[in-house]
């Protein structure tokens, strides 16, 4: 059996079925970016596990059952996922600067003042909240950021690692390893000791 509240019925008016987890949080219209509401391009299944139920193909692809919902799930009622994306978690959100899953906004500040006029698209109500109110908000958040991870010290700290950076070359050469493959190129990020390090920057500084 799916863990409990994988999928749900939202808890307001027709009380739809929705993935947990998961908002139209307005960033696009619905039919600039479907977001789970679209299809894989493998097999043109739903992204949505909702839909997936309501297709009875949940088992078959996710290799477990459906969790039962209340009332049960019809193949005829509509599922919430349309331009809906996963809500990601609000720890250390100061550092993971741009935000929404197109980076449309650059500071939380930006991201406030989103929410405050209700989004671009009319999808989310006004928040109306005062200068000194959305200056608290901002606070909060980043009130959530832990100075270690900040400063990479333990146990927030990593080891030296090498990350793939494409193939020494331009758009029409790129130089042969010896093997007929082409030459890799990678990136270090030095390791970082227990102790932390420089803060780490996000792409504004």
């Amino acid at each position: 059996m799916a863990k409990d509240g994988r999928i749900k019925r939202a808890p307001f008016g027709a009380r739809s079925p929705e993935d947990n987890g998961f908002f139209n949080i307005g960033v696009r219209p619905v039919t600039d970016d479907p977001g789970l509401g679209g299809n894989d391009p493998v097999q043109n299944n739903p992204l949505s596990e909702a839909r997936l139920a309501q297709l009875g193909k949940f088992q078959l692809l996710l290799g477990e059952k459906p969790p039962v919902l209340n009332p049960p799930l019809n193949s005829s009622e509509t599922v919430f996922a349309d331009g809906a994306f996963k809500a990601p978690g609000l720890r250390n959100v100061e550092l993971t600067a741009p935000y929404f899953h197109n980076g449309g906004q650059a500071t939380l500040e930006q991201v406030v003042d989103f929410y405050n006029r209700g989004g671009d698209f009319g999808v989310l109500p006004p928040l109306k909240l005062s200068p000194e109110e959305k200056q608290q908000l901002v606070a909060f958040l980043k009130g959530l950021t832990d100075e270690r991870v900040r400063y990479e010290k333990a146990p927030f700290d990593h080891p030296q690692l090498f990350v793939p950076n494409g193939h020494p070359g331009n758009q029409t050469f790129v130089s042969d390893d010896g093997t007929g493959k082409a030459t890799d190129s990678f990136l270090e990020i030095p390791a970082v000791g227990r102790n932390g390090g420089s803060a780490i920057r996000n792409f504004l500084k």
